[in-house]
């Protein structure tokens, strides 16, 4: 599965089942920083730079995963991975596979953020 909705329910339940308010900032959040992030691992590629590639994968890894999304967090990780032994060679395939990953990853946030909003309205 690409995103693990009982995470996202089980960090709600965490952070106060109450207040869904906090968990539709975070996934705004995430949905405002990982395009950037994936944008960083594209330049972060194209120049060799595994420092770039690593920060920004290891960025996404930790928010993809607090947020259920433990598909993308794993591509994350192959990619820190990589940068982490000082290269950034193989890292196409991974960036490939997140680039599919991510827009369905986005999708099923923004339709839970919804549902929170409806419970927040209600």
């Amino acid at each position: 599965d690409v995103y693990k909705r009982q995470v996202l329910e089980a960090l709600q339940a965490d952070l106060g089942a109450d207040n869904p308010l906090l968990v539709t900032s975070l996934i705004d959040l995430y949905l405002a920083d990982a395009p950037q992030l994936l944008g960083k691992l594209r330049t972060g590629l194209s120049d060799g730079s595994a420092d770039a590639v690593y920060r920004a994968a290891h960025t996404l890894k930790s928010t993809s995963a607090t947020l259920g999304a433990h598909g993308l967090a794993a591509l994350c990780a192959r990619l820190e991975g990589l940068a982490r032994g000082g290269s950034v060679d193989g890292g196409s395939e991974p960036l490939g596979q997140l680039d599919a990953v991510y827009p369905q990853v986005a999708r099923e946030l923004r339709e839970l953020r919804a549902e929170l909003h409806d419970e927040i309205s209600h």
